[in-house]
């Protein structure tokens, strides 16, 4: 049962991936370019690239940049996200199927000069071309980091040096060995060398000058010896560099992913921010509602103070008046009727008086 099962497992696999549809993102350029360059020439096309299916497109180069123009012509790329370094750009955010983009750039130089001191103390110059594959442009159909699909077009630098020296090589040196020591010594560096010292000597070719040349031969094949210590060294530098490399695009992708939260929680920020200024505003709008029902009510019980005030100011002035006119009244009033009572007492006092004086006075007579 369990084979069985396996079996049914592979099959319903192939199935999909049969099912699945295949596609391939493709490239083109106008005009179309050679497989060769001169080092140094400029190049202007068209890249158009179709049937995409990812998010992102990425364009590397190996051109250099020509003076102060960008490789990449960015101005008909409106609505996307754009990544821009000097040789590669990367273009995201809602992509067509169908993508047209300008590319000017030169062609490297490819030589590389280096000085390696040899025994005796003499310098010798090295001259290194390059040989090897260069692009014009590398596309890459990316969804989500990784590659869906990607097309490239690619040149070899063609080096007028070069050219010259081998084309003298071939006219001048009829001897097969020293045709291909000539050679040999040009791609170990020794160009200068066989242009200005070998081809002389082998084009005037002397039985006599060839222990000279032996020497000569010595002392290169003690240089390549050095030559390949340096050649390993530099593998190794190339090989940590690459490490290096390695880690810092492991490094890029996670703070693409760091960068992409953090713009999340800033739209986050945002809305509670804005939601904030909301509250703060209705909150100010029913201060400054209270602060205008306050003054109103300050600016009535001002007056209401103002009125008690004068209110009582009033009662005093009325309080006084009225005291001072009864005060008046009585006392005209009490005065006459004590007036008119003290008449009335003191004739009766002094008719009691008279009476009683009238009787003591008449006891002392006799009468005969």
């Amino acid at each position: 049962m369990r084979k069985i099962a396996i079996v049914l497992s592979v099959v319903l696999s192939a199935i999909i991936l049969l099912s699945t549809p295949a596609y391939a993102l493709t490239a083109s350029t106008s005009p179309s370019l050679p497989d060769q360059k001169l080092e140094g020439a400029t190049v202007d096309f068209s890249l158009t690239i179709t049937d995409i299916k990812g998010n992102c497109i990425i364009i590397e180069t190996d051109l250099d940049k020509d003076g102060n123009t960008p490789i990449f012509d960015i101005t008909g790329l409106t609505g996307y996200q754009l990544t821009i370094h000097e040789k590669d750009i990367e273009i995201c955010n809602n992509l067509p199927s169908s993508l047209t983009l300008s590319i000017h750039g030169r062609i490297p130089k490819g030589i590389t000069t280096q000085d390696v001191q040899v025994q005796g103390g003499k310098i010798l110059k090295l001259k290194f071309f390059d040989l090897g594959q260069h692009i014009y442009y590398r596309v890459k159909d990316v969804m989500d980091g990784s590659v869906l699909s990607s097309d490239a077009k690619t040149f070899t630098i063609i080096h007028p040096q070069l050219e010259d020296a081998r084309k003298k090589i071939e006219e001048n040196i009829k001897d097969p060995d020293a045709r291909r020591i000539a050679e040999q010594y040009i791609d170990l560096g020794l160009f200068d060398y066989v242009y200005n010292d070998l081809l002389p000597l082998f084009s005037k070719y002397d039985p006599e000058n060839i222990s000279r040349l032996q020497n000569r031969i010595n002392e290169l094949e003690a240089l390549v010896a050095q030559l390949n210590q340096t050649i390993k060294k530099q593998g190794q530098i190339i090989q940590e560099q690459n490490a290096t490399i390695s880690q810092q695009e492991g490094k890029i992708s996670q703070l693409k992913g760091e960068n992409a939260n953090l713009k999340n929680e800033n739209s986050n920020l945002k809305s509670q921010i804005a939601s904030l200024n909301s509250q703060i505003s209705e909150k100010d709008k029913k201060i400054s509602e209270m602060d205008e029902a306050r003054m109103e009510y300050a600016h009535k019980a001002k007056n209401m103070q103002i009125a008690a005030v004068v209110l009582f100011i009033l009662m005093l002035v009325v309080g006084f008046v009225g005291y001072s006119t009864g005060k008046k009244a009585g006392y005209s009033t009490g005065f006459r009727e004590g007036k008119e009572k003290g008449y009335s007492q003191g004739y009766r006092k002094g008719k009691e008086d008279g009476y009683q004086q009238g009787l003591d006075e008449c006891q002392g007579i006799k009468i005969e």
